[in-house]
């Protein structure tokens, strides 16, 4: 037998994701509900950013599992990954902007000047949610309810479009406040 070959036999076979899961996700949830309960979030939107995290690791397994520098510092890569998925969240939250039920909202004891801003605006809404693409519109409408994840998985397209969708719905909304 070559030197080559019985070293391929003398290598320890890479862990699988259950494997590193099992002992990473204990510590990662507590680690994420630190960072997030620091900023100011909830321990449901925690667990999601936990969950959200494993799944793009899962994603990126194969290749992470081939790698002995990644696999050396796993706990680094999985807190690396989560305090992304938080910023990201965060950064959502605050730039969400103007939506339907703020809108709504608004106090109904107003003056007559006032209701007609407020009719204006909704009315104006309206339209911008009906000339928005159906896949736009229905991005906007589930990111009250659902994460970007959860949206390109209902709706069949990658995360990043939804960002890129509920972005683009966004700055139209800006624009049409700013006028």
């Amino acid at each position: 037998m070559s030197d080559r070959s019985s070293a391929k036999l003398n290598q320890p076979r890479p862990l699988t994701f259950d494997e590193v899961f099992q002992s990473v996700y204990p510590w990662l949830s507590q680690w994420v509900l630190r960072r997030a309960r620091a900023v100011g979030v909830d321990a449901d939107t925690a667990t999601d950013v936990a969950h959200e995290t494993c799944v793009r690791v899962m994603n990126h397994w194969p290749r992470l599992a081939m790698n002995p520098s990644a696999m050396a510092n796993i706990n680094a890569y999985f807190a690396q990954t989560a305090r992304h998925i938080l910023t990201d969240y965060l950064r959502r939250r605050r730039v969400r902007g103007v939506t339907l039920a703020d809108i709504e909202a608004v106090d109904h004891h107003n003056s007559p000047l006032d209701n007609t801003i407020e009719s204006e605006l909704l009315a104006a809404y309206n339209e911008l949610l009906n000339s928005a693409t159906v896949t736009m519109r229905q991005a906007w409408l589930l990111g009250e309810s659902m994460t970007a994840s959860q949206i390109g998985q209902a709706l069949g397209i990658p995360t990043t479009r939804v960002n890129r969708l509920r972005f683009e719905f966004r700055q139209s909304l800006k624009a049409l406040l700013a006028q």
